[in-house]
């Protein structure tokens, strides 16, 4: 069987430009909250922004939070960042990592949908409007995700159903995922385990252990 490497063409990397169907403020009230834990990442802003800006989907709002960033190009660039577009709003607190950004991010957010993007995350022009419809039409669902593929220094295709047993061994679900709010809170947001643990698993873990549960494909379904 070939390796997946020869059916992808992994440097077609989305965000690369900004393209011409930019779709500008309008002044609408955003229904997805982007949070972003930023920390001396410029180097890799400019194709996130560009990924986040060809969405076809434009009513989001976009938090991100300086993690204590020591390079002073580096917190220059993100002050810049809030002149781009109105819908970016950016915030500064003292470094203590990505699940504390994260968690203090998701404060100011506004809608009842939350999207993790790391500063070096790339997403389709397609990737917020299709997860925002997957929730909106099965309301019982906590979130959304879909299969990712890894560029860089690992190349690789995460392609599978979901299955929850296996949720218990190995993470299945990428860090950016479309997630109702209520869900993350009611785990007191991606907290700080006593020992270095992923973030994100440890959230899907506590969330999936303090519901029932069943499972569909690519969605995980949270029941009251």
């Amino acid at each position: 069987m070939l390796e997946d490497k020869y059916f992808w063409n992994y440097e077609k990397e989305p965000g690369k430009v900004l393209k011409n169907n930019y779709i500008k403020y309008t002044g609408s009230k955003p229904l997805v909250s982007i949070i972003t834990s930023y920390y001396n990442s410029q180097e890799y802003m400019l194709q996130t922004i560009n990924c986040v800006f060809n969405q076809t989907f434009p009513y989001w709002e976009w938090i991100i939070v300086d993690d204590g960033s020591t390079d002073n190009e580096a917190i220059k660039y993100l002050d810049e960042m809030k002149n781009i577009d109105q819908r970016i709003k950016i915030y500064h607190k003292e470094n203590e990592g990505l699940a504390k950004g994260r968690d203090y991010a998701i404060k100011f957010a506004t809608t009842n949908y939350i999207l993790p993007l790391d500063a070096d995350d790339l997403i389709e022009p397609t990737y917020i409007e299709t997860l925002y419809w997957a929730l909106e039409t099965n309301k019982d669902a906590a979130w959304a995700f879909t299969n990712s593929l890894g560029f860089g220094k690992y190349i690789y295709l995460v392609d599978h159903d979901f299955d929850c047993e296996k949720m218990k061994t190995e993470n299945q679900i990428t860090a950016t995922a479309l997630i109702r709010k209520e869900n993350i809170l009611r785990q007191n947001g991606y907290s700080v385990a006593k020992r270095y643990v992923n973030e994100d698993w440890h959230l899907w873990l506590r969330m999936m252990a303090s519901r029932r549960l069943s499972c569909t494909s690519n969605i995980l379904w949270l029941l009251v």
